[in-house]
């Protein structure tokens, strides 16, 4: 864990593992262990608990094939991706039934926000980069989808005014809200970066069907 501050004091707490901190590595654990500061006891219940889960997931009995060179983007790579995506999405509120949309109801749909057009945040920062094989927006998946039976507008910045005139031009309006995250670095609160709380106000005014969307890691100030 990259959050680990100590050597001697996480074993005893529980810690199984860690990566990136480097109080462990370089022979301090085993330096502790040596001088009686973390008990053989301690580290036998460590590698039970990790050795207990590969052999749950048959890691010993059907080991992971392939190299560091083996295509990540198969089919079924990608078939997985999708539903775990799809098994992320946490539906808050369903006003009205606005959802899901028809052609009847959403004649024009305005999309709104970086995140849904031109910059959707796919991937966390560091060691949980993943440069994928191919990005599809919300704005594309949502033009694709609708084909002909609605017209797509879209306004890619967060400025408040220009989201509400984009906004007030379309039956529905779908405003995307995200924030990066990487790690080793900190979030300083759990409020939506920039301006992009006034961006879902001013849309949510000007347009009473609007759908607001938040990629984020966690919970947000709403």
């Amino acid at each position: 864990s990259a959050a680990n501050v100590s050597t001697v004091d996480s074993a005893n707490a529980g810690l199984d593992q860690e990566r990136g901190s480097f109080y462990w590595d370089n022979g301090r654990l085993a330096t502790a262990v040596a001088d009686g500061q973390a008990s053989t006891s301690t580290i036998d219940g460590a590698v039970a608990r990790i050795l207990t889960e590969m052999f749950r997931f048959d890691l010993f009995d059907d080991p992971p094939t392939g190299t560091i060179r083996s295509p990540a983007s198969t089919p079924a790579d990608r078939a997985l991706a999708l539903k775990v995506a799809e098994r992320g999405v946490v539906l808050l509120k369903n006003t009205a039934g606005i959802l899901p949309l028809s052609s009847d109801v959403a004649g024009s749909i305005a999309v709104i926000g970086p995140d849904g057009t031109t910059d959707p945040v796919t991937a966390g920062g560091g060691s949980s980069h993943v440069t994928a094989s191919s990005v599809i927006s919300p704005l594309k998946g949502i033009v694709t989808r609708a084909g002909a039976r609605a017209t797509i507008t879209s306004y890619s910045g967060t400025d408040p005014a220009r989201a509400a005139d984009a906004a007030a031009r379309a039956q529905v309006a779908i405003v995307f809200a995200s924030y990066r995250e990487r790690e080793k670095h900190d979030l300083r609160n759990i409020s939506l970066p920039g301006t992009e709380n006034q961006m879902i106000e001013s849309v949510a005014a000007a347009n009473p069907d609007t759908i607001v969307v938040l990629n984020t890691g966690g919970p947000v100030l709403m």
